[in-house]
């Protein structure tokens, strides 16, 4: 027996889950399409596309989430159900993925490459400093604490010889990375083409067509043409800031991305294993990225909040603001509460009030709108009980400097309850009836990549197992 049911699941669940975690699983092969199919092996969870799931998979990837991930569960009705919609759901998502071709885009390889080269330069600069830290001699580490020790402040004997021999380790792994490049570009020089680079960056202050094909650089790490660097630019945005029309930074760009692949490079010939995995890992994050565009592109672009929904939701339960009030406070040392006291019980606390220090900026003097509870140090119920101006209550600690300073208050101004108007909580209402037509959408989605994708739930085992994923593992071989 079969069921493509796909249970009532929260957005939260099925967007968070399926997508964030849609790089949990390597996706270094597309999954392929094909008519929906029972399998024969009744340990069998749930089927999308040529993909079979068992429930010992599903309790290793339950077992997987971080304590962050699962709290996307906490609110759920059904756990077990909740669970399987979200892994199914990432599975659904992997199979639009590639039948829609967003794998083999030239935006998802920039992604992988891009991020696999900057890890493993990273990883290699890594490496060489560990390896140059612990190389230090304790000779060394003597002769730069009399040379330089005053000059870099290490005077501390507890610490000056830790963070000597990581500055040392530092100059000396930096002299042979450099001279790494160094080596490498002699050797298998990268041959720059400057009017070409000249003319790119032109592009983009508006003085020349772009040519894709125009080469910029050529060299043992790769060949880059305009439209390659457009999607390296593309992927440097997305960590900072680029500035390819300012001619001078795109000569210094094009260097550093032969240096990155050079590194990088070095990397894979030096530890061929943990390239792999760094490779898994980008391809991994890769996907995560395709799977926000896709997600952007099939749910969120098509949301659209109208003046007219948002008027609906305002005249069916326009929101009530509550009673606010803004008070003046002081701050009153326990040296001066005779003198605050004194001038209370005269009348003549206004004259002295300038001689405290007012808790609220100069400019202003009093506090922002309040409600009840949002008034500090407990004084809530008595500021919202005073029905004048000139009144002073306090002064109670002010729970800081140790409780040696107190805090005395009088109210400034009354702002009445009211009905908040249209224009102040348009943008609340909004965000509440995008999340609801999200949650709508994205329920209707994955139905229609279900239909496509012949998926299909175990009912009968999953009916049969603990309602607590956590359990499952208990009942795997």
């Amino acid at each position: 027996m079969k069921s493509t049911r796909r249970g009532t699941v929260s957005f939260a669940t099925a967007s968070a889950v399926a997508l964030a975690t849609a790089s949990a699983v390597a996706l270094a092969t597309a999954a392929s399409s094909g008519c929906a199919r029972t399998p024969v092996d009744s340990s069998w969870l749930f089927v999308v596309a040529s993909d079979t799931v068992t429930v010992e998979e599903a309790a290793a990837h339950w077992d997987s989430f971080s304590p962050g991930e699962l709290r996307v569960f906490e609110d759920s009705q059904d756990l077990k159900r909740d669970f399987v919609d979200a892994y199914s759901g990432m599975f659904l998502v992997r199979y639009e993925l590639a039948r829609r071709g967003f794998l083999d885009t030239p935006e998802f390889a920039m992604q992988r490459e891009g991020t696999a080269r900057i890890r493993m330069m990273n990883a290699l600069q890594d490496s060489v400093l560990s390896s140059r830290t612990r190389s230090v001699s304790d000779e060394e580490i003597a002769s730069f604490l009399a040379d330089s020790g005053d000059f870099f402040g290490l005077t501390d004997s507890s610490t000056a010889h830790a963070s000597a021999r990581t500055r040392i380790g530092q100059s000396h792994a930096f002299a042979e990375l450099d001279s790494l490049l160094t080596t490498i570009r002699e050797s298998s020089p990268a041959e720059f083409r400057p009017p070409a680079i000249a003319r790119f960056s032109a592009h983009f202050r508006g003085e020349a067509e772009l040519e894709p094909g125009d080469t910029l650089i050529t060299g043992p790490a790769g060949t880059w043409t305009a439209g390659r660097m457009l999607g390296e630019l593309e992927f440097e945005a997305s960590m900072h800031e680029v500035l390819p029309a300012d001619s001078n930074w795109m000569a210094d760009y094009s260097r550093l991305i032969v240096n990155r692949s050079i590194l990088a490079a070095e990397f894979v010939r030096r530890y061929p294993s943990e390239a792999d995995d760094l490779m898994g890992l980008a391809t991994e994050r890769a996907v995560e990225t395709a799977a926000e565009s896709l997600y952007r592109e099939c749910v969120l672009d098509r949301v659209v909040v109208t003046d007219a929904m948002i008027d609906s939701v305002y005249q069916a339960s326009p929101p009530p603001v509550e009673e606010k009030r803004s008070m003046v406070a002081l701050m009153v040392p326990y040296d001066r509460i005779e003198e605050f006291e004194a001038a209370r019980a005269a009348g003549t606390i206004e004259s002295v009030v300038p001689a405290f220090e007012n808790c609220y900026p100069e400019e202003i003097g009093v506090s922002p709108p309040m409600r009840r509870d949002q008034v500090p140090c407990g004084l809530g119920d008595s500021l919202f009980a005073l029905s004048d101006t000139v009144s002073w209550i306090g002064p109670v600690p002010a729970g800081m400097d140790g409780d040696s300073v107190l805090i005395a208050a009088r109210l400034a101004e009354v702002f009445p309850a009211r009905i908040a108007s249209r224009e102040e909580v348009a943008p609340v209402i909004t965000a509440e009836i995008r999340g609801r037509l999200a949650e709508a959408r994205i329920e209707e989605w994955l139905a229609e990549i279900a239909d496509s994708a012949g998926f299909a739930v175990n009912e009968p085992l999953l009916s049969s197992l603990p309602d607590d994923p956590g359990a499952w593992s208990d009942l795997c071989p």
